[in-house]
């Protein structure tokens, strides 16, 4: 504590040549101050009767001190010493020569001094000024009262007047020491921080020149600094003096060059709000050998901070860590594509033999129907991220992105992407899959049993031959089976209530063939009932709903129908959504029968965002006309916070096949 208290209070040895000046000045100008009091003394002294020419002399023994230490003493700080005895001594003269009614107005000098000489910037000389008052006011208590006090004041008083003396010393000699550090070495400062700005300019050279990133800030012309990475050459090469950020980039990728261009004018029309200007600024940039990603800083005016001062570029290569992301994401495809093989068979190679069916489509189109375009581009997107094909999902959502923001079909870039990844991704699929040969025939357990027991009864032989001739369809309880995995995983994904599948087939079975489309499309509205249909659990229980959710599917037969059917109850579509979305779009919901078809009208959708799940608002359009072109109809059913029932009617008169497998399943049920 001790060590601490003497190094707040006792001054550095070096005394600086800034240091050394201004104490000269400051002493003359002290020096001038103590003349002053000359006048001002006599002037006291005749007003109070205390006798004037005493007051000159008195005065003038005083001002002896500085005067001889300023031509004695070469040591600045010991001549301040004296100025800091001086002044006290004049307060002591000042009260002796203003006793009466004054007298203890005049002790404010002594507290008035002590805070002037803080201008010296030494704690000592604070020290020296309320050591020379204390005694000052000890010895006259002593010797005259009456020229410390204007009464017979007790010893109480003296020290409560110390006391005062001690506080705002011990203020006014923090002041002074900061006053030193702060003013005074000053030049030690600037130096010292001139020494450490060197070295950490000479840190951050070789930062630039060994760091992995390029670093850079560019004005607002779009000139870049000079102090930039070492790295940035390497990869872009020299750039030109004067020369543009975008003007360097364009001879690597003039799109990109073109694009950041424009993206910086409109920065700095200051139209729009930074942030999202920013985030419209090109991110990638493909090279020959390599993947570069541009991050970007804004770099504000001081102090308001409102205005584009410059932007800080950081450029990352990115090449190894997209081959790991790109490694990883085909080892998870892989591992999911065998569970999908493990579990779903047939189903997963359907769903094959389907996507390779729209991604054909999507090579061979030429941007002259673009809503089909969409649909199928959005169909494949959803059907893969159901799958767990995250790669090919994502490839597909950038697609649908490019093809939003510009207005066209797929571009011959991806096209290439999409032929690449599904090439490789079949390739690797069909070496334990072999989806492309002949499927296999799917039964159940209890479907033998049964054909055993009615065989051992005496089934009709036409009977038998029709019941394994059916075999050859795809069971509905399987495609059932597949959508109730599909929402249960992506609930999970999405945050959703845990999904309870209940499932109803009947066991009816369908020729896979002409249902192929529906059933891809189906998978949109499986992903509405979980996406928009349920809730999370916090939304569920302040409902006061149950939980788990429960999510429906049937397959049955009614009449000379053929049903497809899904029920979510979750939060229900809300109608208000659907029609301020429809009238934004100018379609016409006056009536519920409109209001309902609005739902199946490509790009209408109540959400705000687009997720890799959903935000097209073309799913639905695209069941619909799949639902059609096997001669169904779509129901919608819906009550707020109930849940919401599609179901897709189709005539049997029409699905030959679907037909006959109903009645023989109705046989069956008679039979039993």
């Amino acid at each position: 504590m001790l060590n601490r208290v003497l190094a707040a209070i006792v001054l550095p040895q070096e005394i600086t040549p800034f240091e050394r000046h201004y104490l000269a000045r400051m002493t003359k100008v002290a020096m001038v101050f103590l003349l002053l009091h000359l006048p001002v003394f006599m002037l006291i002294a005749w007003l109070n009767q205390t006798n004037p020419l005493q007051a000159l002399a008195l005065t003038l023994l005083v001002l002896a001190g500085p005067f001889l230490a300023t031509r004695a003493l070469s040591n600045p700080r010991h001549i301040s010493l004296v100025f800091g005895i001086t002044a006290m001594l004049m307060g002591g003269l000042l009260v002796h020569f203003g006793r009466g009614l004054w007298t203890i107005e005049m002790h404010f000098y002594f507290f008035a001094a002590l805070a002037l000489l803080t201008v010296f910037g030494n704690p000592a000389v604070i020290l020296v000024a309320a050591l020379t008052v204390t005694l000052h006011h000890l010895i006259f208590w002593f010797i005259q009262p009456v020229s410390v006090f204007n009464y017979d004041a007790p010893i109480t008083s003296v020290l409560v007047h110390a006391a005062f003396v001690v506080v705002e010393s011990v203020a006014a000699c923090f002041v002074a020491r900061s006053f030193f550090d702060n003013v005074i070495g000053l030049d030690k400062i600037v130096q010292q921080r001139t020494q450490e700005v060197d070295a950490r300019n000479q840190d951050m050279r070789l930062v630039l020149d060994n760091v992995g990133q390029g670093l850079f800030t560019m004005n607002l012309d779009g000139t870049m600094s000079g102090e930039r990475s070492s790295i940035l050459a390497e990869w872009l090469g020299p750039s030109r003096p004067g020369q543009t950020f975008w003007e360097h980039l364009a001879v690597h990728d003039g799109e990109f060059s073109a694009q950041f261009c424009i993206g910086w004018e409109a920065i700095l029309e200051d139209i729009l709000p930074l942030p999202l200007l920013l985030d419209q600024l090109p991110s990638t940039l493909e090279l020959p050998d390599r993947t570069l990603r541009l991050d970007y800083t804004p770099i504000m005016e001081t102090p308001a901070k409102i205005a584009l001062h410059k932007l800080l570029v950081v450029i990352s290569d990115i090449t190894a860590q997209l081959h790991r992301e790109q490694a990883e994401l085909e080892r998870q495809e892989m591992m999911t594509v065998f569970e999908k093989v493990v579990n779903h068979r047939s189903a997963f190679a359907e769903f094959l033999e389907e996507s390779e069916r729209l991604v054909g489509f999507l090579l061979d189109s030429d941007g002259s129907t673009l809503p089909i375009i969409r649909r199928q581009v959005h169909t494949l997107k959803g059907n893969c991220s159901i799958y767990g094909l995250r790669g090919l999902s994502r490839l597909c959502h950038d697609i649908e992105t490019r093809m939003c923001e510009l207005g066209e079909g797929i571009t011959g870039a991806d096209k290439r992407k999409l032929q690449n990844h599904w090439h490789s991704l079949s390739e690797k699929t069909d070496r334990f899959l072999k989806w492309k040969s002949h499927p296999r025939i799917e039964l159940e357990e209890g479907e033998v049993v049964e054909f055993r027991q009615r065989v051992a009864s005496g089934l009709a032989r036409p009977m038998i031959v029709q019941t394994i001739s059916n075999w050859t369809l795809q069971p509905t309880q399987v495609k059932l089976e597949h959508f109730g995995e599909q929402a249960r995983h992506l609930a999970r994904c999405l945050g959703k209530v845990e999904v309870r599948v209940e499932i109803e087939s009947n066991r009816l079975r369908l020729a896979a063939g002409p249902w192929k489309v529906f059933w891809t499309n189906f998978a949109h509205v499986v992903r509405n009932a979980v996406d928009h249909g349920f809730e999370t659990v916090e939304e569920r229980r302040r409902a006061n709903k149950a939980e788990p959710a429960v999510l429906t599917l049937r397959t049955f037969t009614e009449a000379q129908s053929f049903v497809v059917e899904i029920h979510d109850d979750g939060r229900g579509i809300d109608w208000e959504a659907v029609k301020a979305r429809a009238v934004q779009m100018g379609i016409p919901v006056e009536t519920p029968g409109q209001l309902v078809e609005a739902l199946f009208v490509d790009t209408l959708t109540t959400r705000d965002e687009v997720t890799e799940y959903s935000g097209r608002g073309v799913g639905l359009g695209a069941v619909r006309q799949a639902c059609a072109a096997l001669r169904g109809e779509v129901q919608v059913e819906t009550q707020p916070g109930m849940g919401t029932t599609f179901r897709f009617s189709f005539p049997l008169a029409a699905m030959g096949q679907a037909q006959e497998t109903a009645t023989l399943a109705a046989r069956a049920e008679r039979g039993r």
